[in-house]
């Protein structure tokens, strides 16, 4: 398995999708090897949870290896040159590695997360060894995509694989645009539910936002409908966790409009914290939004996390985010950028105890039917199977 989103260490604040769908593998019976970039700090290898994991080097000095981190790999492709000398580095660091690791543990397929350039060194190393590839599409790797190049080398990508899949309609939709003549399957990404849960303390007024700053997540529309929830309820506070190139734009933004008091900007958080702001507050966001580049939400996994914690949810009427929540029966829908309905959403829920306990406790039943972690390793599995035969 290969990817550029993993933990570095045991409850690092980054994205944990890849580890935990390896580590519930691993308790399916399934061997998994997991290849990701290297970060200062981190270890070169190490087993985590019965997994294997190798970090690859791609620069040096190591302290200078952020490609992958801050806002993620386009985010910091838009804002720093020393990313963009970094990015070839990475490939071709990462396609040694893998030349390394088939020769080492002679896996039987490769499982690439994102199509370039993972998916692209799946097809390069497969065809070495004689091995199949299969590729995971999640969204970020198909909604930005403008240059008729990356499109054609994606579209070849995902040709030869011997299997894809995608981790909501939204992304399929772009995959069958990209290539419609590839099978794509619907596989999305889980969440831990034995781990996320409801909580046994009482909730205070807490809208809570968790992810990436960056401009497809549209925190911007969040602070500015704050004043809006401030008003209606004036012990409302906004609790902002997460990290990215937005940070000090948000941070002004908050100033500017005079509430920077009642904001806090909590920076990242470590993944095993999580669970108590989940348990605690009264609401999470995601107010998602197109960015410039036309990229979206794919999925949203935050708001899987709060649901199973059965925390209610208001989320943008957008990309993947609509295979999660359904208006009125497990979350809130406002269209994307709708400031007003943003507000309005969310003193709604502060406002009516009965709204939110109905909609949390049928959130929290979707997401254990549908997305925990358990049953999402064993349609992998069994796409596995398929592959090999």
């Amino acid at each position: 398995m290969v990817a550029t989103t993993f933990p570095r260490w045991a409850g690092d604040a980054r994205p944990r999708f890849v580890y935990d769908l390896a580590r519930y593998l691993v308790r399916a019976g399934v061997e998994v090897v997991v290849l990701a970039p290297h970060h200062e700090g981190a270890k070169f290898s190490e087993e985590m949870d019965g997994v294997k994991v190798v970090r690859h080097p791609y620069f040096f000095p190591f302290k200078y290896q952020d490609l992958c981190w801050g806002g993620g790999i386009r985010e910091r492709l838009r804002h720093s040159l020393l990313a963009r000398i970094q990015l070839p580095l990475l490939a071709g660091s990462q396609r040694l590695f893998m030349f390394w690791l088939m020769l080492r543990e002679k896996p039987d397929l490769i499982h690439a997360h994102w199509i370039l350039p993972q998916g692209l060194n799946a097809w390069v190393v497969g065809l070495l060894f004689g091995k199949r590839y299969v590729v995971s599409v999640h969204a970020g790797d198909v909604f930005p995509l403008k240059s008729r190049v990356l499109k054609r080398v994606s579209s070849f990508v995902l040709s030869h694989a011997a299997s894809v899949t995608v981790n909501s309609r939204a992304t399929d939709d772009e995959v069958r645009v990209l290539c419609g003549h590839v099978g794509s399957e619907l596989i999305p990404m889980g969440v831990d539910v034995e781990k996320f849960k409801p909580g046994s303390g009482r909730r205070d007024k807490t809208v809570l936002y968790v992810g990436r700053l960056a401009e497809k997540k549209g925190v911007e529309y969040l602070v500015k409908a704050f004043p809006a929830v401030k008003e209606a309820h004036p012990d409302a506070k906004l609790v902002i966790v997460g990290e990215g190139d937005e940070l000090e734009n948000l941070k002004n933004l908050a100033e500017s409009i005079g509430f920077k008091k009642s904001m806090s900007f909590e920076g990242s958080v470590n993944h095993d914290r999580l669970r108590d702001y989940y348990q605690r507050g009264s609401v999470l966001v995601l107010p998602a939004v197109y960015d410039s580049e036309g990229d979206t939400e794919g999925l949203g996994v935050v708001l899987l996390e709060a649901l199973a914690s059965a925390m209610p949810v208001v989320a943008s009427n957008i990309g993947g985010i609509t295979d999660i929540v359904e208006h009125e029966v497990n979350g809130l829908l406002v269209e994307p950028g709708d400031v007003k309905g943003l507000g309005e959403a969310v003193n709604r829920l502060l406002d009516d105890e009965g709204l939110r306990e109905r909609l949390a406790s049928r959130g929290r039943e979707m997401v254990v039917e549908r997305f925990g972690w358990e049953n999402i390793a064993k349609e992998f599995k069994r796409a596995y199977g398929e592959v090999l035969g």
